[in-house]
């Protein structure tokens, strides 16, 4: 199921993910649960952080990448991304 295995990903491999993605700040980051329907429950994750709000342009790639804005950053949250996703992810971010 990938909810589960997006769930239960380790931490170490989504930060090497972000790694070999090779684009942006790899950055600390928490997922919440239940696409925010669970207030308050989260998982540590490791994302992308890009200057600036790039939500539009990401939300306008093929396939749609969904991000969140935080002190002046986008940060793509790798438990959203499926492991076989990472270059469209990779090429949605230098759009």
């Amino acid at each position: 199921m990938p909810v589960w295995r997006m769930a239960t990903a380790p931490l170490a491999d989504l930060q090497c993910r972000a790694e070999n993605v090779g684009i942006g700040e790899v950055v600390e980051c928490f997922s919440t649960m239940g696409g925010g329907t669970l207030p308050g429950v989260t998982i540590p994750s490791a994302g992308i952080a890009m200057k600036g709000d790039i939500t539009e342009a990401l939300r306008a790639a093929s396939p749609p990448v969904v991000a969140r804005v935080s002190e002046g950053r986008t940060i793509c949250d790798m438990r959203t991304v499926l492991p076989e996703q990472d270059l469209q992810l990779a090429n949605a971010l230098v759009q």
